[in-house]
């Protein structure tokens, strides 16, 4: 009889081969990065949490001063809280008696307006009033673009919302101009995609603002109503929107830098047609409640939630690699992986006249930040993300997980443990040898359990978190430092087990695990 390996270890054998026969040259992966849960905690008394704030007080007020930056303003979110905030340098640079700058005053978030045009985008969808596979053209029906290849298969929505569509970068009219809709997009139907959709990423803020202004076509009004109605409303953005008429007092005055080398006050700037790509007036305040919304994934839609929770999630994934294969571009989140605490950063930068600002996120420990400064110009920012990377990936996140780790959640011992301790065995005669062991761990706190499939594959799982009275979930134990999360994403880790009771209820007659039934055939427990 052919004898049956675990599906992890029949996975990993065929890639193994696959490999050697391919005589492909593969960098180790190291181990699959586990992070801590968060969890509820009180920041403001956290040691940790305050000493990296501390810190990062210091190496912004460095690059405030080394840099001779006019004004910089930041806010730092753990789930729900802003749990630090801060302004250096003045609301208006060119006047000595102006106020401190304060996270309170608005900014121009320029492209960071692009997540809440795809934000409307999905409320949409949620709302059956549009469809994500809808062809731009069925809200625009002028809309048109020369193929360099030919396809029967229109240009969607989510392909704008996610710089996949191939359009150009820039809107087709001088940037001098107030051109109209039809304008545009006549000027676009003597134009060639830059290359396929779904090729490869390329930014474009055209793709975004035609997002905008199609989806607008079923709002009964104008795109810039719809988000100042629907959107900033439920996330309390009240110093946020579209108007420098309504806000224009609540402003930090921008510096640029003329050709001669002169340093003016930025003017403001109406994009007009362009808005949904760059428009947004936002205080930093405001965007701490942003980024909140952004790790509430468990919630229904309400007076505070525009979109489901679930929604929340597919609005932040990844949607296409860049060629390196170091990051993607999402929805239209970007996505860098920080190497220091091996975790996705996901944000979104934005820069008009005057202003760069920029919005970074870790949805997994619900941790983010944002930043503007009041310059177009950063002379000391190597990143390029005006100072969030480096206060996330060297400061924050690395204090974030010191400060969860001795909050983590035990697995709790059922109170009828005994009932599932002991011996399993397959039922199917394919598997004569195939064992499931259901046991205590050493401190007698949680369930283990191991399992064997004809002496080949070998496995130790903990019992976990239990989701009702037979159900539990396994993760996985012994090997992890030598599984990249590819593999271990692709084997046995985080999988329900299902313990079927006698008639009593008393006692487990058999566990359904990965879809195969063991029969129980002993209640031992040594240990027990």
């Amino acid at each position: 009889m052919m004898k049956m390996k675990s599906p992890l270890v029949l996975f990993l054998s065929c890639v193994a081969l696959f490999l050697v026969f391919a005589n492909v040259a593969v960098d180790v992966v190291g181990e699959c990065p586990r992070y801590p849960q968060p969890m509820p905690f009180n920041v403001s008394s956290s040691a940790i949490m305050q000493k990296a704030f501390l810190q990062l007080d210091k190496y912004l007020s460095g690059v405030v001063t080394n840099g001779s930056l006019p004004g910089l303003m930041v806010t730092v979110v753990y789930d729900q809280e802003t749990v630090w905030r801060k302004g250096y340098g003045l609301v208006n640079p060119f006047d000595k008696s102006s106020s401190t700058l304060s996270p309170s005053n608005v900014v121009k978030i320029a492209s960071i307006t692009k997540t809440f045009t795809s934000l409307m985008t999905y409320q949409l969808r949620d709302n059956g009033k549009v469809s994500l596979d809808d062809p731009v053209s069925k809200y625009l029906p002028l809309f048109s673009v020369k193929e360099t290849e030919p396809t029967s298969r229109p240009i969607t929505l989510h392909q704008l919302a996610s710089h996949t569509s191939g359009l150009p970068r820039e809107v087709p009219c001088d940037w001098f101009l107030s051109c109209t809709e039809d304008q545009i997009l006549r000027n676009l139907s003597t134009m060639y995609v830059i290359h396929p959709p779904n090729t490869r990423p390329h930014y474009s803020n055209l793709g975004i603002a035609l997002l905008g202004r199609a989806t607008e076509k079923v709002t009964g009004g104008t795109y810039e109503n719809y988000v100042e109605t629907n959107i900033l409303p439920a996330l309390g953005m009240k110093m946020s929107g579209y108007n420098y008429t309504i806000l224009g007092n609540y402003m930090a005055v921008g510096v640029t830098e003329l050709a001669n080398g002169t340093t003016v006050p930025a003017p403001p700037e109406t994009l007009g047609w362009e808005a949904p790509a760059g428009g947004l007036l936002a205080s930093a305040d405001d965007m701490a409640k942003y980024i909140s919304f952004t790790f509430r994934f468990a919630e229904k839609p309400g007076p505070s939630q525009p979109i489901d929770g679930h929604t929340v999630l597919e609005w932040l994934s990844p949607a296409i690699l860049t060629r390196d294969g170091l990051a993607a571009f999402g929805n239209p989140w970007e996505y860098s992986y920080d190497q220091n605490n091996t975790i996705y950063i996901r944000s979104k930068a934005g820069e008009l006249t005057g202003f760069r600002s920029q919005v970074a996120i870790v949805p997994e420990i619900k941790l983010g930040i944002f930043i503007s400064v009041t310059t177009d110009s950063l002379p000391n920012d190597p990143s390029s993300t005006a100072y969030t990377f480096p206060a996330m990936s060297s400061i924050l996140i690395p204090a974030l997980f010191d400060a969860l780790e001795p909050l983590q959640p035990q697995n709790p011992l059922p109170p009828n443990w005994k009932a599932f301790i002991g011996l399993y065995k397959l039922s199917a005669t394919v598997f004569n040898s195939g064992e499931f062991q259901v046991y205590l761990a050493k401190d007698s706190s949680y369930l283990m359990a191991s399992y064997v499939f004809e002496n080949e594959g070998f496995s130790h799982v903990n019992i976990t978190k239990q989701i009702d009275p037979t159900t539990f979930l396994i993760n996985l134990v012994d090997g992890l430092e030598d599984l990249s999360c590819r593999w271990l994403d692709d084997g046995e880790d985080q999988e329900f087990i299902y313990f079927r009771m006698n008639s009593v209820g008393d006692s487990a007659d058999a566990v359904v695990v990965m879809g195969q039934v063991y029969s129980s055939v002993s209640k031992d427990c040594p240990d027990c």
